[in-house]
Parts: C-alpha cells; sequence; structure tokens
C-alpha cells in the first residue's frame, strides 16, 4: 500500500506517540478509559459537555486552543481524528435575527433522523433541500462533529465543523486516508485555516487538513481502546437528542 507523504520533522514527534494520553505508559490506558466509562454512565455528558474549538469569523487563521496553560492561538492543530459525525442543524430564526447562541430548533445526531422542530426524516425534509437557506444553501446545515485528540489533555476536543468546512473534509477523509487505507483515527492530522471569499465578498475561513504520518503498531491499539470508551459520548448525545424531543 502506497502511504501519503509525510514530513520529517512530524514523523520524529508521533513515531513516539507523544501526543495526550498516548504519550504515557501502555498500561495507564485500561485505566483511563475504564474511568471515561464510568463517566459516561454516571452523569448526562455528551459531545457538547468537551472544550469546543471553533472555526473563526471573519475570516481569522488563528485556532484558539484550550491548554493546561489558559487559551492559545496556533496556526495549526496536531491531531488524531477520533469520531467524525455527521449532523444536521436547522434554526427556523436565522443567526441576524437570533444574535446567535440560541440552540437548533431541529437537529440531527446522524444526519438522518431529526430531532425537534420539525423532526422526522432527514431525506424528506424539505429544509435540508438546496435553496432553502440563504442564497442558495439549504436551510438545514450539514455539518461534521470531530472529537479530537491534541497533546494538551487526555480528553477529546470538540470540532463542530461548519458546512463550508466539510467539502474539505471529504476530500481529505475520502482521498487521502480512505484512498490509502486508512481511517481517521489512523492517522496523524494536522487542522490548519485558510481565509477566502464567498461571492458575496464576505470574509471567512475554512479548515483545512493536512496528512502527517500513520498511527502504527502499540500507539493504534492504544488509540483503538481509547476511541471504543469515547464513542460512548456521541451514543449517548444521541440518546439525548431522541430524549429532549419527547
Amino acid at each position: 500500500m502506497t502511504k501519503p507523504k509525510t514530513e520529517e520533522t512530524a514523523l520524529a514527534k508521533y513515531e513516539d506517540g507523544a501526543l495526550g494520553i498516548l504519550s504515557g505508559p501502555a498500561e495507564l490506558m485500561a485505566p483511563v478509559a475504564d474511568a471515561i466509562a464510568e463517566f459516561v454512565h454516571s452523569d448526562e455528558v455528551t459531545v457538547w459537555d468537551f472544550t469546543h474549538l471553533r472555526v473563526p469569523a471573519g475570516g481569522a487563521t488563528s485556532w484558539v486552543l484550550a491548554t493546561r496553560d489558559g487559551e492559545a492561538e496556533e496556526k495549526q492543530v496536531d491531531c488524531i481524528i477520533i469520531t467524525a459525525q455527521k449532523t444536521r442543524q436547522y434554526w427556523a430564526v436565522g443567526f441576524d435575527e437570533a444574535g446567535g447562541g440560541t440552540p437548533p430548533d431541529c437537529s440531527s445526531p446522524d444526519g438522518k433522523m431529526g430531532y425537534g422542530d420539525p423532526g422526522g426524516d432527514c431525506f424528506e425534509c424539505p429544509y435540508s433541500k438546496w435553496g432553502t437557506g440563504k442564497g442558495k444553501g439549504k436551510a438545514c446545515s450539514e455539518r461534521r462533529h470531530l472529537l479530537i485528540l491534541t497533546e494538551h489533555g487526555a480528553l477529546p476536543v470538540f470540532l463542530n465543523l461548519p458546512p463550508t468546512s466539510v467539502r474539505a473534509w471529504k476530500d481529505y477523509s475520502l482521498n487521502q486516508l480512505a484512498g490509502t487505507g486508512l481511517m481517521p483515527w489512523h492517522a496523524y492530522t494536522r487542522i490548519t485555516l485558510e481565509k477566502v471569499q464567498s461571492g458575496g465578498g464576505i470574509a471567512y475561513a475554512e479548515a483545512r487538513f493536512k496528512f502527517l504520518a500513520p498511527v502504527e503498531g502499540e500507539i493504534r491499539e492504544r488509540v483503538e481502546l481509547y476511541r471504543a470508551s469515547i464513542e460512548q459520548f456521541v451514543k449517548r448525545t444521541a440518546r439525548v437528542a431522541a430524549e429532549q424531543s419527547e
């Protein structure tokens, strides 16, 4: 199998597993996984409760990342993408009117079934059609929820990719990863931001993804164990969304 091109500096760093909890002794992974699983069962925690990493507004090209020493601006975030979930979100009142910060009227944790108003089958919903939103867009936006593991902690960071960055994610996950036999959690990935401009002249930022190195050997085994625990939060998020719509 032909592997994607790597960078010598990335290989030197990541072949040692120097990324968050993965850099610790292998025997620590099982207790960490057990602790995460216990937390899932003992509290109403969803992916929304993790530290957020947001694509900035106005075309800014620096991430604001939470670290042990407080917030830091970074031009790039190196990580392992633990989970990637297709989602949908719909607001009856647009951002300009609501001012942001309000929960969606309807959301889908899997991109298939919506919960809220109107709810139901996403494929049959009129708001999922092109031309129902601003310009030629969709009123119900398609997004990607990524849980990424960085070097700054043992828990993943929640990255809510907006519709404008979904195409870049699809290209990376399909052509650069799946096309070479890799799942997202089997690769070290660098995420950056690029300033672009809409047809109407509005500047905004899009996420860009770059392959650094494969996750191999013992580190891959640790990732699989870690991912099995983290996936429980994804399942809980879907369950909570269904319960809240009842």
